[in-house]
């Protein structure tokens, strides 16, 4: 499955704009699309449940996902340096948070 996953999963570039809520918005929508556009990305859920119930597999789930994850964690930290989010924002939280609600 991740093999399938791996070919067919575009990773489109997040534009900043330097308003974080709108850039946000903008990612949020643009996985909520790739995600329902393409029907191998509904295996996700069970992916994400098997990661958990056989954590020792998950190394090909993770590098799968971690391209997408770092280009959503660094505007974010950007914005946490910068102050637009308080100091201690757990921008990873954020992300996973994020992720999880879409996937799932």
């Amino acid at each position: 499955m991740i093999e399938a996953l791996s070919g067919e999963v575009p990773l489109p570039p997040i534009h900043e704009t330097g308003d974080l809520e709108a850039d946000l918005r903008t990612t949020v929508c643009l996985t909520i699309e790739l995600v329902s556009a393409m029907p191998t990305c509904l295996t996700l859920p069970a992916l994400l449940a098997d990661a958990i119930e056989h954590p020792t597999g998950t190394g090909a789930f993770a590098e799968l996902i971690e391209p997408r994850r770092v280009s959503v964690v660094r505007p974010l930290e950007r914005a946490r340096l910068e102050g637009q989010l308080p100091p201690d924002t757990d921008t990873s939280l954020m992300v996973d948070t994020y992720s999880g609600t879409v996937v799932s």
